[in-house]
């Protein structure tokens, strides 16, 4: 993959409107449309394969409370912290100008990763399904390939030796 589109497009300036824009549409996907498919997907998996779920469950409610809300917070914190520090988004269609070490990233390389992972989680928790936290678990295990096996070298071109320390003191996920 030639890794040179993403060092040209992390060289193009954004206004802060067009990167607010752009993450509204993010969030629209990632946190409206997304889950949505991804739950119904799954609620139709369980009933295709006979599943019954734990739906009302107490254990399912309260974890999958606790997890939409950390998800949605630690998500929220790292766009926030890519806006502001980075001058940048999450996508890599608009990444950040800048390394950004700070924040939730301080815990974690990837912590949209970790939020979004949580958040989604917690809402297949809660819509009982058995089906959805085995997708997510396979959705975000194939993310992880992805950041590995394309994200990380794209990270290392644009930012170099400062990227390569940083991978090195900061674990890719909490």
């Amino acid at each position: 993959m030639d890794m040179e589109i993403f060092r040209r497009l992390a060289s193009r300036r954004y206004s802060d409107a067009q990167r607010l824009l752009a993450i509204i549409l993010q969030g629209i996907l990632f946190g409206v449309l997304g889950p949505c498919a991804v739950v119904y997907l799954s609620l139709f998996l369980d009933s295709s394969l006979g599943l019954s779920g734990f739906r009302g469950e107490t254990m399912a409610l309260v974890f999958g409370i606790l997890f939409v809300i950390e998800g949605f917070a630690f998500a929220a914190w790292t766009v926030l912290t890519q806006f502001r520090n980075g001058m940048g988004t999450p996508s890599p269609l608009m990444p950040t100008r800048k390394l950004v070490a700070d924040g939730p990233f301080a815990l974690c390389r990837n912590p949209m990763t970790f939020g979004i992972f949580f958040f989604y989680l917690g809402l297949n928790l809660l819509a009982g399904s058995p089906m959805g936290v085995a997708v997510t678990i396979f959705l975000f295990s194939l993310l992880v390939v992805d950041i590995k096996t394309i994200e990380e070298k794209e990270l290392e071109l644009r930012f170099g030796q400062e990227y390569v320390d940083y991978r090195l003191r900061t674990s890719i996920i909490i």
